[in-house]
């Protein structure tokens, strides 16, 4: 469980981390974030942000709730985590350039917080989505995007590279993405 408490750096300056690490004010400090983007639907942010004008706080949610960036989506197939790919891939993208750091969390750090890395990775990386989630299971073992998730990452490289590199296929546990088997 010592996935819950620590970052994990991706990619220079990108992190991956569980709401519970997210909410360590040190954790922060340590890694030089600028800005979060909590993928939670009920976890607020720490109490130390609001007093920390320094980092930029996003949210993802669905774009009839409100301007602010906010991923706010539950962990379930259903979710349209798609709708959300191209703002905050642009986000962090933007702070990545001016030097920034940007910290990814939902509540556990396997899901949500993975599709948007990995919808990052694809869009601004140019890495086909095989390859991007390689490198993010290399980085923290624990990630894995539900299987309505996978669908829609599936169908973003698609857009983006006009072929897949994840296809599903019946493994041990059903069917699931042959990255994953």
């Amino acid at each position: 469980m010592a996935y819950l408490y620590g970052y994990n750096e991706i990619i220079p300056g990108l992190y991956l981390s569980s709401g519970n690490a997210a909410c360590n004010e040190m954790n922060a400090e340590k890694y030089k974030i600028s800005c979060i983007v909590n993928c939670t639907h009920n976890l607020p942010n720490a109490d130390w942000t609001e007093r920390r004008r320094d980092i930029k706080l996003c949210r993802v949610s669905l774009p009839s709730e409100s301007d602010l960036l906010t991923v706010n989506y539950r962990d379930r197939p259903s979710e349209p985590i798609k709708n959300a790919f191209d703002t905050i891939t642009r986000v962090i993208n933007e702070e990545l350039k001016i030097g920034g750091a940007v910290l990814v969390h939902c509540n556990m750090g396997v899901s949500r917080s993975t599709s948007v890395i990995l919808a990052f990775l694809m869009k601004y990386w140019g890495m086909p989505l095989r390859r991007a989630f390689e490198l993010v299971r290399s980085k923290r073992s624990c990630v894995n995007p539900n299987i309505g998730f996978w669908k829609q990452l599936i169908k973003y490289e698609e857009i983006i590279f006009h072929k897949n590199t994840v296809e599903f296929e019946i493994g041990p546990k059903g069917c699931m993405p042959n990255v994953c088997i």
